[in-house]
């Protein structure tokens, strides 16, 4: 008797446990207004995962969601879709209910612009896929009865198609981009990729700043930027991982170029011994990375986005760029600036005998005009660094890498520059190539999502390559060891 009320006391305790919750998941906890992109989608299951950022429905950066059956989904304009339209990239803005664990969107608003009717792309011509070219990082095409004109060098050429230019030679062009995210060109120009007398003199002034080791004497050693000496990590496995990667990402058309072939660029990477979560390029193929850096990035693909934006600085010429349109490094004033704001106004000194304190380290502005830490990106614009970052972000796709890692940089970027006491840590390098400002940052969040919806929105991710075990495995245990103020 015993035992069967007992029994029967468990199956009633289960019966009303199941009532009770059941009836606690009829009835939901609204959310409304959640901004976030859209990492994933899975279709047949209904379901998205959104990167959140900071928000108020989860604990967690991103989440996965349920999209309701019912669900209505309205484009920028308010216009509505179908759910068919929603992407990987696309920027959203999310209202549904918290039903027990589950999140589930009943209205989806759509606030990224696909379709374009003014475009213009200026870049290189890297890639030609069918009658589909790939131009500063952009899918382009011609529009019926369109031709390429030839400019500069090229003057009086014409170019029916893609197929009879040069891969590596710079276009400029105008037209209208479809909701495929394709641009379909009403006029273009391009010109050849030569070697100029610029390039010579900004490859000797760089070599004047830069001492590097001898390629068989990495472990440990020191290199002088602008003045400043940084040690190598001792660990030459990890030195070879990071060029490992480096080199994946090269474009061909840059690195089958002829030894003897006066505008060949040899990339080297190095890994500095730094906390600072920070990277940094030279016109002359010389990419440094901070050891900071590496044990913040959490996988190979990310670390892939990185290596990518400052191998296109290279590859765009964004250093000869700067140094023809009147921002010359040698000229001092704007590298001044912004190696601190050291001069409020010049008077009667002369400022080439101040000193400045850059990285926590005091150095002469001479040696900060010479090409100090980081300085060269920092004189990069807001346009090259969206550049770079676009272009990047091609580069590690054509390298097998998910370009979808590379918004997560930034996504640590915008946590880090919107944390106050953070920054205050770091102040000397804010202005580096990854400490942007919070706003810049965030802009630079949505441009590569919104990258990733234009190019990849119909793309199988599945074996596209993440690497986290390989990243971890390869940098354990040393590379993690860099502690805050060592140099």
């Amino acid at each position: 008797m015993r035992k069967i009320l007992v029994v029967f006391v468990a199956v009633c305790g289960s019966w009303m446990a199941a009532r009770f919750v059941g009836a606690q998941t009829q009835v939901g906890i609204p959310f409304q207004d959640q901004k976030g992109y859209i990492l994933e989608l899975r279709g047949a299951e209904r379901r998205m995962v959104l990167d959140l950022g900071e928000n108020q429905i989860t604990s967690d950066v991103s989440a996965e969601m349920e999209i309701a059956p019912q669900v209505t989904v309205v484009g920028p304009k308010g216009v509505p879709l179908d759910a068919t339209a929603l992407r990987t990239g696309l920027e959203v803005n999310v209202s549904g209910e918290r039903l027990g664990g589950r999140l589930v969107a009943k209205t989806i608003r759509v606030l990224t612009e696909i379709a374009d009717d003014k475009v213009k792309v200026s870049g290189v011509f890297e890639k030609l896929d069918g009658q589909v070219a790939t131009v500063g990082g952009e899918l382009v095409s011609l529009g019926e009865g369109v031709s390429v004109i030839g400019t500069n060098e090229w003057k009086g050429m014409t170019f029916a198609s893609f197929n009879d230019m040069m891969l590596g030679s710079f276009v400029e062009l105008e037209g209208k981009r479809g909701s495929d995210g394709l641009i379909r060109a009403a006029k273009a120009e391009t010109w050849p990729n030569l070697f100029t007398k610029a390039e010579v003199e900004l490859r000797k002034q760089v070599g004047q700043g830069l001492t590097l080791p001898a390629a068989n004497q990495l472990s440990g050693a020191k290199v002088a930027i602008g003045g400043q000496e940084y040690k190598l990590v001792q660990d030459l496995n990890i030195q070879a991982y990071v060029t490992r990667i480096g080199y994946k990402l090269i474009p061909g058309y840059v690195r089958d170029l002829p030894a003897d072939d006066p505008g060949k660029v040899t990339f080297r990477f190095y890994v500095i011994e730094d906390p600072t979560f920070n990277a940094c390029a030279y016109p002359d193929g010389s990419v440094f990375v901070h050891t900071g850096l590496l044990t913040v990035l959490e996988n190979e693909a990310q670390l892939a986005a990185v290596l990518g934006h400052e191998i296109a600085h290279v590859t765009y010429e964004h250093g000869r760029q700067q140094f023809q349109t009147g921002k010359k490094v040698e000229t001092g004033k704007k590298a001044v600036e912004i190696a601190g704001n050291v001069l409020d106004k010049m008077g009667k000194f002369n400022p080439f005998k101040k000193k400045a304190s850059i990285a926590g380290t005091e150095v002469s502005l001479t040696d900060a005009i010479n090409f100090g830490t980081g300085l060269f990106s920092n004189i990069y614009s807001r346009q090259m660094e969206d550049q770079a970052d676009q272009v990047g972000l091609f580069y590690m796709h054509e390298a097998g890498y998910d370009p979808r890692e590379a918004p997560k940089v930034w996504r640590k970027i915008v946590d880090l520059t919107g944390d106050q006491s953070r920054l205050e840590e770091v102040k000397d390098n804010v202005k580096t190539f990854l400490y942007s400002s919070h706003p810049a940052a965030k802009a630079r969040l949505s441009n590569l999502n919104r990258e990733i919806a234009l190019l990849w929105h119909d793309t199988d991710f599945s074996t596209a390559v993440i690497g986290e075990e390989s990243y971890h495995k390869a940098l354990s245990p040393k590379a993690t060891t860099a502690k805050k103020g060592a140099r």
